[in-house]
């Protein structure tokens, strides 16, 4: 296994990526005390967002542990042996389907059209992350 060399360009995403993706969730546990008072569907809904960029956040780090790893995941012959590493594509893949699951269920009890205006911006951000670690997945190469 080859670890994959980190320039000061990588490492500045990266570092831009975390923070951005911290930001997010705290953006998100503001966005769960300001739901306390809203109806019983939106802070449903606000906890099925937080639920979903965890799993996103999950399913992105997996990733990433494929990507700087270099593991080649690809079907090959059949007597060639897959790395260990490689169980972590099921992991993720696994994660990123909850995680747009419980996204998707969170838009079934609180409808886009209902509700406070602010606090469907924040569940919409939160929604983003899914996409964020959708996108991870290609750039791992695993797509």
């Amino acid at each position: 296994m080859y670890t994959r060399a980190l320039d000061a360009h990588g490492a500045a995403a990266l570092i831009g990526a975390i923070v951005m993706l911290g930001v997010v969730a705290i953006g998100g546990r503001r966005a769960l005390v300001a739901a306390q008072t809203e109806a019983p569907g939106v802070l449903a809904a606000v906890r099925l967002s937080l639920a979903s960029m965890f799993g996103a956040f999950v399913c992105a780090g997996l990733n990433g542990l494929l990507f700087y790893s270099e593991t080649d995941c690809r079907r090959g012959a059949a007597s060639v042996v897959v790395p260990a590493l490689c169980q972590l594509v099921w992991a993720s893949a696994a994660a990123l389907v909850l995680a747009a699951l419980a996204y998707l269920a969170g838009l079934f009890v609180w409808p886009v059209w209902k509700g406070p205006f602010p606090l469907q911006v924040v569940r919409l951000v939160l929604g983003l992350t899914v996409l964020f670690a959708a996108y991870s997945f290609v750039l791992a190469g695993i797509v």
